[in-house]
């Protein structure tokens, strides 16, 4: 490009270092010089990447966008696969005897949501298969709806297969690492009821024991970025 380039990426520069101080400028007047100093030291390393990438791209005349960290996330998925896990056939599995605090198997419940009792508390799964459980990550928040289009024919899932992943966890993060996450955020199945209605039923560790409740899958709350889903 020779002349024409250099002169057409300084002008660029030009308009990115006039940008950046009319930022800068901003910045300052909003907040005191002690503060606006320490903002800018917080973010130093990421102050650091994005000037190497504007002078990278400056020098190979590349074009920079700017892209919104939502946009970005558009772009993505919904569901990132992380895992599989092996659960094995159950003949016959009682809801309401395992899924309680005083439960005789070892696992460290700390509470067991109303609706999740009055939904499921009575419930028996019979002749349960075996299975490859998937284990994905959700990408961006979404509600259930979203998530079970994006899972397809498979979204449906049992009690018995979230009891055996807990079962590999039983004191959460003082457990052997498995799959579910003890961390904050939510593992969810979609789950039938007895008369076929999906229910959305979640796992996390409250501290000092698992946490379990269920949600009806059409309701306007949804799930954080971040949150893991199980399904067949």
């Amino acid at each position: 490009m020779g002349n024409h380039g250099t002169t057409y990426r300084l002008a660029q520069f030009g308009k990115i270092t006039a940008a950046f101080s009319e930022a800068l400028a901003i910045v300052v007047e909003d907040m005191d010089p002690k503060a606006a100093l320490s903002a800018v030291a917080n973010k130093c390393e990421k102050l650091t990447i994005y000037i190497r990438l504007i002078f990278t791209a400056l020098m190979t005349d590349q074009e920079l966008v700017l892209v919104s960290r939502q946009e970005q996330e558009l772009k993505l998925p919904l569901l990132e696969f992380v895992t599989t896990v092996a659960v094995a056939e159950v003949p016959e599995f009682d809801v309401g005897d395992h899924f309680r605090k005083d439960n005789p198997y070892g696992v460290k419940v700390a509470s067991v949501g109303v609706n999740f009792n009055k939904i499921f508390g009575k419930k028996i799964e019979r002749n349960v298969p075996a299975v490859s459980l998937r284990i994905h990550r959700l990408n961006r928040s979404a509600n259930d709806p979203e998530i079970i289009v994006a899972l397809g024919d498979k979204h449906s899932a049992l009690l018995a297969w979230l009891w055996a992943l807990v079962a590999l966890q039983p004191n959460g993060p003082d457990s052997a690492p498995g799959v579910l996450s003890t961390y904050g955020t939510p593992t969810i199945l979609e789950i039938p009821n007895d008369e076929g209605l999906l229910w959305s039923v979640y796992a996390g560790w409250g501290g000092v024991g698992w946490v379990f409740d269920a949600g009806s899958f059409v309701g306007p709350d949804g799930w954080v970025a971040g949150s893991q889903v199980v399904s067949r």
